[in-house]
């Protein structure tokens, strides 16, 4: 996916959110003004990590075709101001919201919201909370955030199982771990350090969505075009207006996935061609 070195500009900056600042990295078009605006909200510990470079490839081609694509990192991740363990579900709505306000007056239009994995999540919330439709995409969307903290719990359980020295009077299963941090212990998970200040609101998400909050919606999922969307995600889509929703099975790698970079193309193809259907 080759770019001009002129077509592109990537500036990034520090957006002041209450008492933090958020990194942000702004691509857009180097010669011309944007025609459209999009922010990324990402996915949650390595799976942010490990999909950047798709998200990056994929903002600079949208960037080239004349958008300009906020992409943030949330309190207390990458780049930004503090530590996880500042951050809580409410500071990172705050990120979002802030996130749009700056775009679309960078824009003078409301942006189109994009987000992966748990970032969908953040995403339905902030739409739920909105006066006007939005346009939004979610990339392999996750629909429970228990089940989510759940999954990720399980990798200090496997850590725990594979240690030689167990801790002791710790029983290793999420149950503990729940309890754990309800009593105000912060976890370390894979590196991460967990609050309840961060699970709990993670915990209570919902993909859930007002249809008629959706101006358009495009769902995009890594999988085997022949199997179809998962059923999940088939059964979630039913409640939402087929003429102005769109859903997609692509194959390829998940990239907030695999331990080594990789990069999923036929995700940024899917949403390129989809969005052209939109008219944008």
């Amino acid at each position: 996916m080759s770019l001009a070195a002129s077509a592109v500009e990537a500036r990034p900056f520090f957006l002041t959110v209450g008492s933090h600042a958020c990194f942000c990295m702004l691509w857009q078009p180097a010669q011309r003004p944007p025609s459209a605006g999009m922010v990324f909200v990402p996915p949650f510990a390595e799976e942010a990590n490990r999909s950047r470079r798709t998200v990056a490839l994929c903002a600079r081609a949208l960037a080239e075709k004349g958008w300009a694509v906020l992409v943030l990192d949330l309190h207390g991740c990458g780049d930004s101001s503090g530590e996880l363990a500042d951050a809580d579900w409410s500071s990172w709505c705050d990120d979002v919201r802030a996130a749009e306000d700056w775009l679309r007056s960078h824009c003078g239009s409301a942006p189109w919201l994009w987000g992966l994995r748990s970032g969908c999540l953040l995403l339905a919330e902030h739409v739920q909370a909105q006066p006007a439709p939005a346009r939004v995409i979610f990339w392999q969307p996750v629909l429970s955030g228990d089940a989510y903290l759940g999954q990720f719990l399980r990798l200090k359980v496997a850590a725990q199982a594979l240690a030689t020295a167990a801790e002791p009077g710790v029983r290793a299963d999420t149950r503990a771990l729940r309890d754990r941090l309800a009593a105000g212990e912060t976890l370390e998970v894979a590196g991460y350090a967990l609050t309840a200040a961060l699970t709990d609101g993670l915990a209570r998400a919902r993909l859930e969505l007002d249809p008629a909050r959706i101006e358009r919606l495009v769902w995009l999922e890594v999988g085997r075009t022949e199997s179809g969307l998962m059923p999940a995600s088939r059964k979630w889509l039913e409640g939402m207006p087929a003429e102005r929703t769109v859903a997609e099975v692509v194959e390829g790698p998940a990239c907030w996935q695999t331990q080594e970079t990789t990069e999923s193309h036929a995700l940024i193809a899917a949403t390129l061609s989809r969005l052209a259907e939109a008219g944008c």
